[in-house]
């Protein structure tokens, strides 16, 4: 990324997965934003997980806190170098956690202006949401049965509170965004291509992107 972000969502409550999310995976989300931090790409980043485990693997704010105090009290010198950035991180506010009940709720994330309002407007002060995992990508496009050829916004059904991009490893039958064939061309090779867990995407959408092209 060559753009400056004041500020970016980072939604960490992604679907249960092979690793807990709440351990390694965990680790890797707090390494992405110091990198976002440090390279001067982002000025802050917020942190959104689960009021409560919605999967047992799911992070809480205990966890979040939990990863950070065992990351500093690691005996190798760098990992408790790091953790001690990390804190130094949320004391001066770069880093910020919150959580919202609307992330454990059956809805849609089409619906969070209606339902969530608070919640939809905190995450328009963001240049950039990252969504990361195959639930949150399910509930971004609806967990509908998409042509695989139909554009990821137009899945998105109207959210789009901010710039966002969604990381996924395919673990469910949809998936959006894709090139005439592409679809066919997997069927062909690996039938369960959406399910077997080898394959991923990055998706982005902007709703000025769109209005430019």
């Amino acid at each position: 990324m060559c753009s400056e972000f004041h500020g970016v969502w980072f939604a960490i409550h992604p679907a249960n997965q092979k690793c807990d999310n709440a351990g390694f995976e965990l680790v890797t989300d707090l390494v992405l934003a110091d990198s976002l931090v440090s390279s001067g790409l982002a000025h802050e980043v917020h942190f959104h997980g689960k009021s409560i485990p919605w999967f047992v693997s799911d992070v809480t704010a205990h966890d979040f806190q939990w990863t950070i105090q065992q990351t500093m009290a690691a005996n190798h010198k760098c990992m408790s170098k790091i953790g001690y950035q990390w804190k130094s991180h949320l004391k001066d506010g770069v880093w910020s956690y919150h959580d919202h009940p609307f992330w454990t709720q059956p809805h849609e994330f089409c619906d969070m202006a209606a339902d969530a309002p608070d919640l939809y407007a905190n995450l328009q002060g963001a240049d950039l949401v990252l969504f990361k995992g195959d639930l949150n990508y399910r509930k971004l496009v609806g967990d509908r049965d998409w042509d695989h050829t139909v554009g990821f916004g137009t899945a998105l059904q109207g959210f789009g509170p901010a710039p966002l991009c969604s990381l996924r490893t395919l673990k469910a039958n949809v998936q959006v965004g894709l090139q005439p064939g592409q679809a066919e061309k997997l069927t062909s090779h690996e039938p369960d291509w959406m399910t077997c867990g080898k394959y991923a995407v990055i998706q982005f959408y902007s709703s000025k992107a769109e209005q430019k092209d």
